[in-house]
């Protein structure tokens, strides 16, 4: 938006009163149909006088707003929008300052350039916004995750018994334990010593 201001300087427009204070600015006598400045029979472009260079005033505030909005939103806890709503509140009030040293023919309201009016509503937008965001929860931080508690990789784990297996272990003494293998051997024992008779 900075930026966007010196445009009026490169079209030799919006221009504020005549000035002779070390950073005036010099404009040209304008033909707005060849899009250029007129020029005398010597060639050289026809001065028309020098004069604030509001385009200038604006480019310095919306830095020294931007600057502060920064600062705003890292000293203060403010809620989310607040520092959207700062800025719209804070632009107006320099663009009423900038607007009314212009000097340019405008529509007025009440004695007022009708930018000056906008300007205002605008303020009171910004007013309101700020008053809204700042009645909203603040959002939870996030629960930390497993990772960032390295104490708990190598914890051992522990898991709760099956209450089913249990159950079944009660009612069946014999369920889970190994087979006996000394009664196979005795039985298969046996049957060697007597042989089958035919």
């Amino acid at each position: 938006q900075a930026m966007g201001r010196f445009g009026n300087w490169f079209n030799n427009e919006i221009y504020g009163a005549p000035t002779d204070v070390p950073w005036k600015l010099r404009i040209y006598q304008w033909d707005t149909s060849a899009g250029r400045a007129i020029v005398d029979a010597q060639g050289n472009p026809v001065v028309k006088g020098y004069f604030h260079p509001t385009f200038l005033y604006e480019a310095l505030w919306c830095l020294l707003l931007a600057a502060f909005l920064v600062w705003l939103g890292r000293r203060h806890s403010l809620r989310s929008g607040q520092v959207f709503a700062a800025y719209v509140m804070g632009y107006p009030v320099g663009r009423i300052v900038i607007e009314n040293m212009r000097s340019d023919s405008a529509n007025l309201i009440f004695g007022q350039r009708v930018n000056t009016w906008v300007s205002i509503l605008v303020f009171l937008l910004g007013a309101y916004l700020w008053r809204r965001f700042g009645r909203m929860e603040q959002p939870l931080p996030p629960a930390p995750s497993d990772e960032s508690h390295p104490s708990g990789a190598g914890a051992d784990v522990h898991t709760r018994p099956d209450p089913d297996i249990a159950d079944r272990g009660a009612e069946d003494p014999s369920a889970g334990e190994a087979p006996d293998a000394s009664n196979d051997t005795a039985s298969a024992g046996s049957e060697a010593d007597h042989p089958a008779q035919s």
